[in-house]
């Protein structure tokens, strides 16, 4: 796999070879075989490695140090049905790479919400992101996924502001499938690195994502029945 390219595509491209390398190899496999089974160097294939174990897609093994695929379904045991977590990562990444900027994916658990997807850009480091998903009751994610009809699906977003030591600004989008929201998508990040104009960047590409998403769940068979 060349290296001289780093667009987002590229990056994706990079990040599904890393996860279909590990999933490939059922014992686990050290960044040195994984570098050479998906032709990068060790840098960067490590790199990518730990922002797939970050986001949830793989697992590493604190003994040996060889990555292994993360089985269990997205929501498995939340209060909506599996969702397909190798469908759905690569479009939160691809998403994660344009914008920049850390996107999440959250799903109902028992009255409050759970992040089931992180996906981080891979080629940089975000410094617009919190030091940890906030997903509480008040959050934009929890109002996309709770929040009244008219007040989130009418304009098909929420976006809040609270506090944290810092003013943290949430913008989230629900992702529907045969008309129930079965999850959002979000981005959460500190105002100021989130002004008007980037604020409404960040709202088109979370409804096309939500919009992809949802066509995805529909097509996916035995999801969200």
């Amino acid at each position: 796999m060349s290296e001289n390219v780093t667009s987002p595509t590229r990056s994706i491209d990079r990040a599904m070879a890393v996860w279909h390398a590990v999933s490939d190899s059922p014992d686990g496999i050290g960044v040195k075989q994984l570098a050479e089974a998906v032709e990068l160097n060790e840098t960067t294939t490590y790199r990518i490695a730990q922002a797939l174990v970050r986001g949830g897609l793989l697992g590493r093994d604190t003994d040996t140090l060889r990555y292994r695929t993360v089985t269990e379904s997205i929501g498995s045991k939340s209060d909506t049905p599996p969702l397909p977590i190798d469908v759905l990562a690569p479009h939160l990444y691809a998403a994660a790479s344009v914008l920049g900027i850390t996107v999440s994916c959250v799903v109902p658990r028992n009255q409050t919400i759970e992040a089931v997807i992180v996906a981080r850009p891979i080629e940089r480091f975000c410094e617009d992101q919190l030091p940890e998903m906030r997903v509480h009751r008040e959050s934009s994610p929890a109002a996309a996924l709770f929040g009244p009809g008219g007040s989130t699906r009418k304009p098909g977003y929420e976006v809040t502001a609270g506090t944290l030591g810092r003013r943290i600004r949430g913008i989230a989008v629900p992702v529907f499938s045969e008309c129930n929201v079965v999850a959002a998508v979000c981005v959460q990040g500190y105002e100021w690195c989130i002004p008007p104009q980037r604020q409404r960047e960040i709202i088109v590409a979370l409804k096309e994502l939500a919009d992809t998403l949802r066509t995805v769940l529909d097509a996916h068979s035995g999801v969200c029945r």
